[in-house]
């Protein structure tokens, strides 16, 4: 067993650093389940589950989506990621209407029958495996010499979402059943805004005006066009002159998403309420209209 604590700010004890440790071709089965989730979260595991699903080996997750805030593409990316739609290929989705689905717990089974599991504080979100957050947890180890049955009861519980046992559980199995999960509202819905936090202006040396780096980066998720349910028309795209690259406009989503100004940048520049790292490439799009018919980016 080991204890790993990302407020030593040790690299080695973020929770992508173990993930990305775990050799894709040791692994037979992934399993996982996490409170909050984000696509850019699966980075340090991207080789393992792209080596799971195109064997059609089994990949397990079950994820809360609160106050219905998972978005409708961070599913439709771990959708098309492990492979679905595929017997072995199971993702349920929790969203309560009182509590929280609060889980971090990830699980794999190795080809010779070991078993490691990493059960603590870390969300499979960006800020979670990097070690952006401060976050604690152990990890488990059959190969260290951990007893087996706590680590089969990890198995066993992630298993027990999708066997018909247990309520509530939104099933997916394929891009056509997200759409139906944001229509009731259990994916997708815009985040409240949160008022930013007034920087310190004691010198006490309190944690105030502190910010956090990531302990560990890992190169963002290959965009893929095929996130796109079956019969939805293919956007078009739109060339500026011969000789210019071709262009893919991003169609505006039906929902605006929150934006503020924020002290001390001008307020015609509105930021996302609640951001916790930056974000490039085709995840800082956000897809949907902001004030004035603008796109973020």
């Amino acid at each position: 067993m080991r204890y790993i604590d990302t407020g030593a700010r040790n690299a080695t004890h973020a929770l992508g650093d173990w993930m990305a440790s775990l050799k894709p071709e040791d692994i037979r089965h992934l399993r996982w389940q996490s409170g909050y989730f984000g696509s850019d979260g699966l980075a340090p595991m991207l080789p393992l589950i792209q080596g799971l699903a195109s064997q059609g080996l089994p990949i397990s997750c079950v994820l809360g989506s609160n106050g219905g805030e998972t978005g409708q593409k961070d599913i439709e990316v771990l959708v098309d990621l492990i492979g679905c739609p595929r017997a072995d290929a199971r993702i349920g989705i929790l969203s309560y209407t009182s509590g929280l689905f609060h889980p971090k717990v990830y699980h794999v089974t190795r080809q010779d029958g070991s078993r490691t599991a990493y059960v603590g504080s870390a969300n499979l979100t960006l800020a979670g495996v990097t070690g952006l957050n401060v976050e604690v947890g152990v990890i488990l180890d059959t190969h260290d010499g951990d007893p087996v049955p706590p680590l089969d009861e990890i198995s066993a519980s992630i298993d027990s979402w999708f066997d018909g046992t247990r309520p509530n559980v939104e099933t997916v199995r394929s891009l056509t059943d997200i759409p139906p999960l944001v229509a009731k509202g259990v994916l997708g819905v815009p985040p409240a805004p949160r008022r930013p936090r007034p920087a310190s202006s004691g010198s006490g040396g309190g944690a105030a005006g502190i910010g956090l780096k990531p302990l560990v980066k890992f190169p963002p998720l290959p965009s893929k066009s095929t996130a796109t349910a079956p019969g939805s028309p293919a956007t078009p795209v739109s060339t500026k002159s011969p000789g210019t690259a071709p262009v893919a406009p991003v169609a505006p989503a039906a929902v605006a998403l929150p934006s503020a100004p924020l002290s001390p940048f001008p307020p015609y520049i509105l930021l996302a309420p609640g951001a916790a790292a930056p974000t490039s490439g085709t995840a800082a799009l956000t897809g949907s209209t902001l004030p004035g018919g603008a796109t973020g980016l």
